[in-house]
């Protein structure tokens, strides 16, 4: 849901609780009075029965008494009427005490279930409103990073010559080769380390890579690759495993570590090379052998990444 439909909703939804509290107040008040006067009237009806001469006993047996009876049976008779009189307004009040007591009582609780409900809209307003912000940060983010990823450099790795090998005593190769590295963008990198090796007899995984790259020391520092500019270096790399005796597959891998401008944060670039001895008729090396024809093609399974 957008941020306006959710504003349009939220107002409606405001509105439709509104008109409901505003009806049930006035249903909960006008039934309440309703009946209040209906108890008003039943006490007024039962207050004027007490009044009634025919209610109090003045004719009849009254007035059968002797004389100097009399004037008490009627004060006694009177004070009846009064007092039932009083008990049907005291019975008035506390009906009407009760009828307004319940009334409240339920205006308590739907009140408390209207807050409730109106805690519930606080929060999804907040829970929306964080939702939106969220939105908003990871917007500014894509856009941050679109506009650094446009400005900040990416240093390539180019192979300038064949790579030529040669062999000690015992035949351990060596590669030596001379690598270029340029920067594309519209900034410069800087603290620029970058390492080689040699990977024979099998093909590498991307984990392997991985792991390599992370335990490798680098065999050589550049300080800064200034933007369209390139940076030659001469290359030797050595293999330390066992050496095979007969042709075999070989790899080449290079990674150029660095920083960018805009962050510390380290950027990676690396590629794999499939080794090719342009004397042999098929892909295989023969490692106990120096040459001097060695191409390095990129490996199609796997030519390397960037970060």
């Amino acid at each position: 849901m957008s941020d306006s439909d959710w504003r349009r909703s939220y107002t409606i939804g405001l509105i439709i609780v509104g008109l409901a509290a505003a009806g049930f107040a006035y249903w909960l008040w006008s039934s309440t009075e309703a009946s209040h006067f209906q108890i008003e009237q039943e006490a007024r009806e039962g207050a004027d029965a007490y009044t009634d001469p025919r209610n109090i006993a003045v004719e009849g047996e009254c007035l059968a008494l002797p004389e100097a009876e009399r004037g008490d049976c009627i004060t006694t008779e009177r004070e009846a009427s009064y007092q039932g009189q009083r008990n049907e307004r005291d019975l008035e009040a506390q009906r009407v005490m009760a009828a307004w007591t319940r009334a409240i009582g339920i205006a308590t609780i739907v009140g408390m279930a209207f807050g409730i409900f109106g805690l519930s809209l606080i929060f999804v307003t907040f829970r929306e409103a964080r939702r939106a912000a969220d939105a908003g940060f990871a917007a500014n983010k894509i856009a941050r990073e679109a506009n650094e990823n446009q400005l900040r450099a990416w240093v390539q790795i180019h192979i300038v010559q064949e790579t030529r090998m040669a062999t000690g005593t015992p035949p351990s190769p060596r590669f030596f080769t001379k690598l270029a590295f340029e920067t594309i963008g519209q900034s410069p990198a800087k603290n620029v380390t970058y390492t080689s090796w040699p990977c024979i007899g099998y093909e590498p995984t991307e984990t392997e890579l991985e792991n390599w790259i992370a335990d490798r020391e680098a065999n050589g520092f550049i300080e800064n690759i200034f933007h369209g500019s390139r940076s030659n270096e001469d290359a030797q790399i050595e293999h330390s495993g066992a050496v095979p005796q007969k042709p075999v597959i070989g790899f080449m891998i290079f990674a150029v570590s660095y920083q960018t401008v805009f962050s510390d944060e380290v950027r990676e670039t690396v590629r794999v090379f499939r080794l090719n001895d342009a004397n042999r008729p098929d892909d295989l090396i023969d490692f106990n052998f120096p040459t001097a024809g060695l191409q390095l093609v990129p490996w199609e399974k796997y030519p390397g990444h960037v970060t």
